[in-house]
């Protein structure tokens, strides 16, 4: 279910990685979570499917983000020169990349809760890489991607508790 993009993953075990490693791994979260809301969209009720459907697109919206500045030429040598210390969050983060079988008849609420969790991991992640990026366009980006995914994390959970107190 995955592709090559999402399991060559830089080693945790160096002491730090460069900013363009950071970017291919957080390139590979965002198509993950894509093909997890799209997977899941087939498989939930009406009245959950445009909150998954929005998110899908909106970590489409993330990748391209993501995939624009590390292809930016004026960037290059700034991404493969400047490390920075793996995060507190960066293992979960990653261990995200792998999403889960859904298989035909999945729990909405187990999915929702995690739905919810790689939000949460998500904005962990990208507000460490905003606190120790340089001023400039990559901070800029991770900043505008923490807020991203602290909306999303609260959207999915006042969906989900609007949908399920509904009941």
């Amino acid at each position: 279910m995955s592709d090559a993009g999402e399991t060559t993953q830089p080693s945790l075990l160096k002491s730090g990685i460069t900013l363009r490693e950071v970017l291919d791994v957080a390139m590979g979260f965002e198509q993950a979570a894509k093909r997890f809301y799209l997977d899941l969209k087939d498989r939930v009720g009406a009245e959950v499917r445009p909150l998954v459907e929005e998110l899908a697109h909106e970590e489409q919206r993330h990748h391209e983000m993501l995939a624009q500045l590390a292809n930016d030429d004026n960037l290059a040598q700034y991404l493969a020169s400047t490390t920075v210390m793996p995060g507190p969050a960066d293992e979960t983060f990653r261990s995200y990349i792998s999403i889960p079988a859904l298989g035909d008849d999945p729990d909405v609420d187990e999915l929702l809760d995690y739905a919810a969790s790689r939000e949460r991991i998500a904005h962990e992640h990208y507000a460490y890489l905003a606190e120790v990026a340089s001023p400039g366009p990559v901070q800029a980006l991770f900043t505008f991607l923490r807020e991203e995914e602290k909306r999303h994390e609260s959207f999915v959970d006042r969906r989900w508790a609007g949908t399920f107190s509904a009941l």
